[in-house]
């Protein structure tokens, strides 16, 4: 399937993530449609889709409030001469209130992963495809980032994971502007955290670019 290249200037909405949720019921084939929930659900968190294909069974717990994500987050640092780099790992941990719509479809799904597939390792095992017609489960390996794109490209052309990082800045920051009145350094440092940045200016970039933004909201419970 070819996807055609696009440009958005608004942050994905609410009812955006609705039809989304609502096109991947669709799925006939059971562990596609779940798989494909479950995804949507998890890039409500901010982080990347590499961090996301890489999610093993064991970084989902819950407890009697809340279900929580463990994302393991892999850092390039150079060395000085700048011709080396190094992998540094770091882990974050994603809290979901228990009753929230997203920790529901994420529990379901690996409900039915764990039922079909017991003792499997990895969240999202790799799957793979001739002519784009899937032949097999390989539960020794996990998806892809590209995998994660083409799920979500296949649900809404005017979608992509990275948005979904926008989308998280954008509420981050719409919080603090009903708490204070305005983004504040706080809010700098809010976004930072949120998505996992290295850099605080970066953060800052993203408040200047989403200040005046707004994300269209309903009544999606998202954690």
């Amino acid at each position: 399937m070819t996807y055609v290249k696009v440009k958005r200037k608004d942050v994905i909405g609410d009812k955006e993530i609705l039809d989304e949720l609502a096109k991947a019921n669709m799925i006939q084939d059971d562990f596609k449609r779940l798989k494909a929930r479950a995804i949507i659900a998890l890039l409500e968190s901010g982080k990347r889709a590499n961090e996301l294909a890489a999610l093993e069974v064991s970084d989902i717990t819950e407890d009697t409030r809340f279900l929580y994500v463990r994302f393991t987050l892999s850092k390039k640092r150079k060395t000085k001469s700048q011709k080396e780099k190094s992998i540094q790992s770091l882990q974050r941990t994603k809290t979901y209130n228990i009753s929230s719509d997203m920790a529901q479809i994420i529990r379901e799904y690996l409900s039915y992963l764990l039922q079909k597939y017991p003792g499997v390792k990895h969240l999202f095992p790799r799957l793979n495809y001739v002519f784009g017609n899937l032949v097999s489960i390989d539960l020794n390996q996990h998806m892809n980032r590209l995998e994660i794109w083409r799920t979500v490209k296949a649900l809404n052309p005017l979608d992509w994971p990275h948005q979904h990082r926008e989308r998280r800045a954008v509420k981050v920051i719409q919080q603090h502007q009903r708490m204070f009145g305005k983004a504040t350094l706080e809010t700098i440092f809010t976004v930072r955290k949120a998505l996992d940045l290295k850099e605080a200016a970066t953060a800052y970039r993203y408040v200047d670019r989403y200040e005046t933004q707004k994300v269209e909201e309903t009544d999606l419970v998202i954690s």
